[in-house]
């Protein structure tokens, strides 16, 4: 485990998991430290297990820590139970602004409870879940969200292996959201009739600014130009070398 630098500007404790076992219970008592007290806004967690006896730990930092802004999990493995305390404890935070669940194996049943979570949660405004995958009924459970969700500014699902279906559901809802600024969707697997779905709600949604769809296989449409909100769109590397405008 790495150690904690007096000046450093966050909180980052990173462990390989074959070492796990031999600092598990200094581990254990570091999160219990983090529930009620954490020097700083930023926790940036990488590379362990969780074991059973941390996921209740896992929900009560985010519920009773109100200090806690960024948290930051990547490269871990999260179960359905770690999955399901962390999307419980959303629902009732008070402080976190940022969450980011890179490579953590969060699947499509993951997604939805994720999703319904923010259909309560109003307090969260990034959210970065990628090297996951997305069915349509996890698209479909984010879409609800985004049709409530009125504090998410933006929302980053690229590298989750989504297709024109699971695209056009989320496609769907943002014709009905007010706060989206910015929607990463880059490496997935978009086609045409994919980018054809953004392309329509992007004539009737005034809210987005930024649209990310690198490494897709699509093709964009003249109706993304025609949206006076939308500052930026990267679209190069597509597969017809689209330009950003």
């Amino acid at each position: 485990m790495a150690s904690k630098r007096k000046h450093e500007p966050e909180w980052h404790y990173k462990t390989a998991t074959k070492k796990m076992s031999m600092c598990y219970s200094h581990f254990m008592n570091l999160f219990y430290d983090l529930k009620t007290c954490i020097p700083q806004d930023i926790l940036r967690l990488s590379d362990f297990t969780i074991r059973d006896e941390l996921v209740d730990l896992f929900s009560e930092i985010l519920i009773r820590n109100k200090k806690l802004k960024i948290f930051h999990m990547s490269h871990m493995v999260l179960g359905n139970d770690e999955v399901r305390s962390i999307a419980e404890a959303l629902k009732h935070n008070i402080a976190l602004g940022t969450l980011e669940l890179s490579d953590c194996g969060i699947r499509n049943e993951r997604f939805i409870v994720i999703g319904k979570s923010l259909e309560i949660n109003n307090i969260l405004e990034i959210l970065i879940i990628s090297h996951g995958q997305i069915r349509k009924e996890g698209a479909n459970a984010f879409a609800q969200a985004l049709k409530v969700n009125t504090a998410l500014k933006t929302l980053t699902i690229g590298w989750n292996k989504m297709g024109d279906e699971e695209i056009k559901v989320i496609a769907s809802a943002l014709p009905f959201n007010i706060t989206l600024q910015t929607l990463e969707i880059y490496w997935n697997n978009i086609g045409y009739e994919g980018a054809k779905a953004i392309a329509q709600v992007l004539t009737v949604n005034t809210t987005l600014q930024t649209l990310w769809i690198s490494k897709n296989e699509i093709g964009i449409d003249e109706a993304l130009k025609v949206n006076d909100t939308l500052v930026n769109l990267l679209g190069y590397h597509n597969s017809d070398e689209v330009d950003r405008y």
